[in-house]
């Protein structure tokens, strides 16, 4: 379990998050819903010890500040729309690098994480060669390999900061249903930053509401538009199907 108590973040005078408590669980996706600049990939970063903070801080009851950080990256994978610097690596070399965590030194996969990395490469359809360069992939073909990694890091949770933002609605459908199976598949907490409500409510399991009067943690079912409405400060209505809904705005 990952777990923050009272956490608060400043930037400066800015107050982003006060006294923000949450759980967060393996083998649940959690969505974060807010307005830009209220701290969501902040937040994040706090989670990976990119980011300063008051309060706590636990990943299965011990204290990230006392955790080595290769542990940590055994435990938490984080991918965001800028995780790669270097784009001028192989598939290949990018792929030993999420073993890195696991290992004294980079070095070639071994039989079981090749084992593994093409169970990864048959499950979301990866059909490209190792040898080719990120540089050459298109977004959705980058977002692929950024995934996979994060999957064959092998951590007890993922971090995804608008990881998918970038991507057209059927890429995007298409990779959080291999996200949500695979996720459940290997009892993973998926914790994600969003702007796609509809999305979000219906992947995700419970939804984190960033908003400047408090964050806070709800159950889906429990969303209605005057909530959303709080977040974003503009007027939602919900529209009914069979089975489940979406949000469309409206003046």
């Amino acid at each position: 379990m990952l777990e923050v108590s009272n956490l608060s973040i400043h930037i400066g005078s800015r107050k982003l998050v006060e006294d923000f408590n949450a759980s967060f669980n393996k083998g649940e996706i959690v969505f974060i819903l807010g307005k830009n600049g209220i701290g969501k990939s902040t937040f994040l970063n706090c989670l990976i010890r990119r980011q300063s903070y008051s309060g706590s801080i636990s990943l299965f009851n011990q204290k990230l500040e006392v955790i080595d950080s290769k542990e940590l990256f055994q435990k938490i994978a984080h991918i965001s729309q800028k995780s790669i610097s270097n784009l001028n690596i192989s598939l290949c070399e990018f792929f030993n690098y999420s073993r890195y965590p696991w290992k004294l030194y980079p070095s070639a996969l071994l039989a079981d994480e090749k084992e593994k990395l093409n169970e990864l490469m048959e499950k979301f359809d990866f059909k490209i060669p190792l040898d080719r360069l990120l540089a050459t992939l298109s977004g959705g073909e980058l977002q692929k390999a950024l995934l996979i990694g994060a999957f064959l890091q092998d951590t007890d949770f993922i971090l995804l900061d608008e990881a998918l933002a970038w991507l057209d609605p059927h890429q995007k459908i298409e990779l959080l249903d291999l996200i949500s199976k695979q996720a459940k598949i290997e009892n993973k907490g998926i914790i994600a930053i969003t702007h796609d409500i509809n999305q979000s409510l219906f992947y995700g399991d419970r939804i984190v509401l960033a908003k400047n009067s408090g964050w806070e943690v709800l159950k889906k079912k429990e969303i209605t538009p005057d909530i959303i409405n709080s977040i974003y400060n503009y007027n939602f209505q919900i529209v009914s199907g069979d089975n489940d809904f979406f949000i469309k705005g409206h003046k």
